[in-house]
């Protein structure tokens, strides 16, 4: 871990996840066309407040600024291939439709400042955060998530 980074959930400081919302901190990331999408409000207006402890911020203690994001979100699977959803947008439809307890935890985004990336963060949060145990009550910390992710290529 770098010294100097400091991992929080937006669920311990929803101030910072608010300021790099409105900020708009990590709209750069994004291609145009992904600001225009039909579902994506569906399931990603969902992550704040009922998945808050599941976004993980990092913060760059030297300037007190939220450099990465990550964005998670639990949804039901079999453990099946052929009950993966298909697309981002079905696993986030089905994530907030679906009344059966969540079994696995799919990351959404992985979303580092251009100033730093090259410094493995998104790696940090791979290692943070893709896995929700089945019959988990109590809110994992973003310390004590694990799994395997796919990096958004930017």
């Amino acid at each position: 871990m770098i010294d100097w980074l400091t991992v929080v959930t937006a669920e311990e400081r929803p101030d910072l996840w608010e300021m790099a919302r409105t900020e708009q901190t990590f709209h750069v990331l994004w291609p145009e066309y992904n600001n225009h999408g039909v579902h994506e409000g569906k399931y990603l207006g969902a992550l704040i407040p009922d998945y808050a402890h599941l976004q993980v911020l990092f913060v760059d203690e030297r300037t007190r600024q939220v450099i990465a994001r990550g964005r998670t979100i639990p949804f039901r699977w079999d453990g099946t291939l052929a009950d993966l959803p298909a697309s981002i947008d079905a696993m986030g439809i089905r994530a907030v439709t679906d009344s059966s307890p969540p079994t696995a935890l799919s990351a959404l985004a992985a979303e580092v400042d251009p100033a730093y990336q090259g410094l493995g963060l998104s790696a940090q949060f791979a290692r943070r955060g893709s896995s929700l145990r089945s019959g988990t009550t109590r809110r994992p910390s973003a310390t004590e998530l694990e799994g395997p992710l796919s990096a958004h290529p930017h």
